[in-house]
């Protein structure tokens, strides 16, 4: 009596079988079992109907007969003049199964279960599957909470809490189990909420025991937790037990992560929607706010040149753009080659037509934009060493009459023309190095009186400073990596994060590069060479490498 129950019951569940179900059946059964008949017959020679079927060398899977794979055949039919996506057979099976709707029947459940299904996972002893007329709708099964009589909320195998919908409260059950999110049929909203139609019925399992048909949605409901919003599309159910479901559409939107033992659930971050610029547009059109958000440093934030005291007296020290070329100074770049050594010539690099214009058009944008500008030493190419800076391009040759930043001997040479400039004030008040230039005093009338003389100074030698790069009126500045104070000298904390967060070595070569860093800040530390002492004795040739507690110890 039991085994004909079961009969009986997967012949149900056969026919409530949907449309894609069929469709991936018909091609199971096309690889293994629909074969010719002389294919079948030898099965029947080989072994009898109940022995294992042998691997197949072509494609490892077991099967009896000819391999389709090999032979190219359709998997369906086994005809060769066609694939399995175009046999007639498998698209004549698939259309008419499309065609057919079926009802999830709606069986007594077990409370270990707690998840409802689709007439072809759980069907009903008693229920028979039956067939809607509805044609021209397609429809689709959807899973949902099986509520029972008794009070659900209150058990501890469910995950609930309440949820604020239009300044409503409602108690919402979490479902991983149901991949659709509802809203009891029957709520109402202190705003009126528009009644959408989905593209297709769907059949879902109710709280009454039933299966239910369901066409209508209310799109984008903004649920509130803990102060934020989080979108979900509600289908109308009838059901009593709770105000809304939150199924897996809801739950994969929003990254929820579920704690089963905690009973607690996780909301992913608030992830904004890129649209297009067209949607952008279209909806600026229609009224709706927009903002424009941009990121700048507000540490490089300078202050307007008027309210700098001091500095306010000298504004021709700091222009816009350099008035032109600099003057002949005393020092100038010289160019020095090997007597008898020929010019350099090199051939200008090759660029597709195409590529040479997008370059132009980026050039351009970019200098338009100022993101970059021309930059160049203030520092003049003697006469004599013009000519060899030549280089020609697709267009024209050109020469640098003005120090570039390329050179190797460049930083030198405009060093020498700072240490000449300042030469009276080194080491008194002012410290330079390169294009840096650092002035430092015991109190404000001192500094405005050494400042005064620092910019009278580059006022009479034609040189200027860009004043988005200058620091004025300072108690403490970060000089060359170290913080200069009244206090004296430090590191700079920025510049020793890297020797902060180094690793423990694992060899020889990188406790020579651990060394190499942290002995630049050695007159920062007191008795650094007594403490690094058991990490150099690592650097000894002959020396097994050994990590010990005291070498811990002194790298930390």
């Amino acid at each position: 009596m039991i085994r004909k129950e079961r009969s009986q019951r997967r012949g149900s569940t056969r026919g409530a079988t949907s449309a894609p179900e069929n469709a991936q059946r018909s091609l199971t059964r096309g690889r293994r079992q629909n074969f010719p008949s002389s294919a079948v017959s030898g099965r029947g020679s080989s072994g009898g109907q109940g022995s294992e079927p042998p691997e197949c060398p072509e494609c490892s899977v077991y099967h009896w007969g000819v391999c389709r794979r090999a032979t190219g055949a359709c998997f369906h039919c086994g005809s060769t003049d066609h694939k399995i996506a175009s046999c007639p057979l498998n698209q004549a099976q698939t259309s008419q199964a499309s065609r057919e709707v079926f009802h999830a029947s709606a069986g007594n459940r077990g409370r270990a279960r707690g998840r409802g299904g689709s007439g072809q996972n759980r069907p009903n002893r008693s229920s028979q599957s039956e067939t809607v007329d509805r044609p021209a709708v397609p429809t689709s099964s959807a899973r949902a909470y099986a509520l029972k009589a008794r009070k659900d909320q209150d058990a501890p195998d469910v995950i609930a809490d309440m949820v604020s919908l239009f300044n409503s409260k409602m108690y919402a059950l979490i479902d991983p189990g149901s991949s659709h999110s509802y809203i009891r049929v029957g709520e109402v909203f202190d705003k009126e909420m528009l009644i959408d139609q989905l593209e297709y019925d769907i059949h879902v399992t109710s709280p009454l025991g039933s299966s239910v048909l369901v066409n209508q949605v209310y799109r984008n409901c903004p649920i509130m937790i803990q102060g934020n919003d989080y979108v979900a599309d509600l289908i109308r159910l009838p059901f009593h037990e709770f105000d809304l479901i939150l199924g897996m559409d809801w739950l994969s939107k929003h990254q929820v992560v579920i704690d089963c033992k905690a009973k607690t659930v996780i909301l992913g971050d608030l992830i904004t929607e890129v649209i297009s610029a067209i949607q952008a547009r279209k909806l600026l059109r229609k009224g709706c706010e927009a903002y424009l958000a941009f990121v700048f440093d507000s540490k490089k934030q300078c202050g307007k040149l008027l309210d700098i005291l001091v500095v306010k007296e000298f504004l021709d020290v700091f222009p816009e753009e350099l008035p032109g070329l600099p003057p002949e100074r005393d020092v100038e770049l010289s160019i020095e080659v090997i007597p008898g050594t020929a010019l350099t010539s090199r051939t200008p690099y090759r660029m597709a037509p195409t590529e040479l214009k997008e370059s132009k058009v980026q050039l351009q944008e970019l200098l338009d934009k100022r993101f970059i500008r021309p930059r160049y030493y203030q520092l003049r190419v003697k006469e004599v060493d013009v000519p060899k800076t030549a280089f020609r391009t697709r267009y024209e040759h050109y020469e640098l009459l003005v120090m570039p930043f390329e050179l190797t001997n460049a930083p030198a040479a405009f060093m020498d023309l700072m240490n000449r400039v300042f030469r009276p004030y080194l080491d008194q008040f002012v410290v330079v190095f390169i294009d840096d230039i650092l002035v430092y005093s015991r109190n404000e009338q001192d500094h405005a009186e050494h400042l005064r003389i620092v910019l009278q100074t580059l006022r009479e030698r034609q040189l200027y400073a860009k004043l988005s790069k200058c620091d004025f009126w300072l108690q403490e500045i970060s000089f060359l990596g170290h913080v200069v104070s009244s206090e004296g000298i430090r590191v700079d904390p920025s510049k020793i994060e890297a020797i902060v967060n180094w690793k423990p070595p694992q060899n020889v070569t990188e406790v020579r590069s651990f060394l190499g860093l942290a002995g630049y800040y050695h007159r920062f530390v007191k008795g650094f060479s007594v403490i690094a002492s058991p990490l150099t004795k690592l650097l000894r040739k002959g020396v097994k490498y050994e990590w010990s507690d005291r070498c811990q110890s002194s790298f930390d």
